[in-house]
């Protein structure tokens, strides 16, 4: 059973964003979306004060304005816990923004694949960068080429956690989009 949010069920809806979408959304110079679907942006607490340290964090803080959130019932700190001796590939900033997800009942918005993949564990509702995109567009908050774009500057990020066979399959969900160039040999 997967919990990946399909984008037709994320407008208006209240998110938990880590660090990783942040700077993403941040590089390609679209951080600002993020308010146009969402209802509420959640961010830890600890990984603003910790973890956000990319160029003009502190202009991409003040567009996105994201709620600071703690780990606040005894039931989220149990939860945090038990991410943290069970997954331990993941960071204690990654163990609260899972827990606070739970707490809160929010969509955690990550591109890490170990986090989405404890999130599904865990029965907590998650998507990625990529899903935060395909919502600005079905949402016609940006146009056709804008989504081209928003998609290709993200795949060609020196930092991308992209591999080309996820490339070519997002692509190919996509043909009107994504559309390749005819191959055939020109008229002799």
């Amino acid at each position: 059973m997967t919990l990946v949010m399909p984008s037709d069920e994320l407008y208006r809806i209240p998110v938990i964003v880590d660090n990783c979408v942040l700077n993403e959304l941040a590089d390609i110079q679209l951080v600002g979306l993020l308010n146009t679907i969402f209802s509420k942006v959640f961010m830890p607490e600890s990984m603003i004060r910790d973890e956000a340290n990319f160029p003009n964090v502190e202009l991409v803080l003040k567009e996105v304005e994201p709620i600071r959130a703690v780990v606040e019932s005894v039931e989220g700190l149990k939860l945090w816990e038990d991410i943290l001796k069970n997954r331990k590939m993941l960071s204690r900033y990654d163990a609260e923004l899972i827990a606070i997800a739970a707490e809160k009942d929010l969509v955690c918005c990550s591109s890490d694949r170990a986090l989405m993949k404890t999130c599904e564990m865990y029965g907590i509702r998650c998507m990625g960068t990529l899903g935060v995109l395909v919502s600005v567009y079905r949402y016609n908050q940006i146009t056709p080429d804008e989504f081209r774009d928003a998609v290709e500057n993200l795949f060609s990020l020196a930092n991308s956690r992209y591999g080309e066979t996820l490339k070519n399959s997002f692509k190919n969900g996509y043909p009107e989009i994504f559309e390749q160039p005819s191959r055939l040999p020109p008229h002799a």
